[in-house]
C-alpha cells in the first residue's frame, strides 16, 4: 500500500471495519462494549457505522478494550493482532523441534 493510499478516508473505513471485525471476533456486541468503555450505548455503533469518530483518547482505551496497541491496531498485514499476540507468546516456549514442526505446519495454509 502507498502513502497516497492514507487518506482520511481510508482510515474512517479502517478504523470502523477493524473495530466491527476485532468486537465480533471477540463475540461482543456493540452495546456490551460500549457500556464496558464507559459510554454511550451507541458509541461503537456510531464508530461503526461512520456517523462518529472517535477521539484519540477514545481509540486509544478501544484498543486497550480490545488487548491491543496503536501498532497492533494499525497494522493493515496482520487480520487478528490480538490472536497473534497470544499465538507469539506460547510459540516462545517452543524448543527447536517444535518451532520447526510449527513453521512447516504455518506454510501449508498460505
Amino acid at each position: 500500500m502507498d502513502d497516497k493510499d492514507f487518506t482520511l478516508d481510508w482510515a474512517i473505513e479502517f478504523i470502523s471495519d477493524r473495530i466491527r471485525t476485532m468486537r465480533e471476533a471477540k463475540g461482543i456486541s456493540a452495546h456490551t462494549m460500549s457500556i464496558e468503555l464507559g459510554q454511550n450505548p451507541a458509541y461503537i455503533n456510531k464508530i461503526e457505522n461512520k456517523s462518529s469518530k472517535p477521539s484519540i483518547e477514545g481509540l486509544y482505551n478501544i484498543c486497550d478494550y480490545l488487548g491491543i496497541t496503536f501498532a497492533e491496531f494499525f497494522d493493515v498485514e496482520t487480520n487478528h493482532p490480538d490472536k497473534l499476540k497470544v499465538l507469539i507468546e506460547e510459540v516462545k516456549q517452543f524448543d527447536d523441534d517444535s518451532m520447526n514442526i510449527l513453521i512447516e505446519i504455518a506454510k501449508r495454509f498460505h
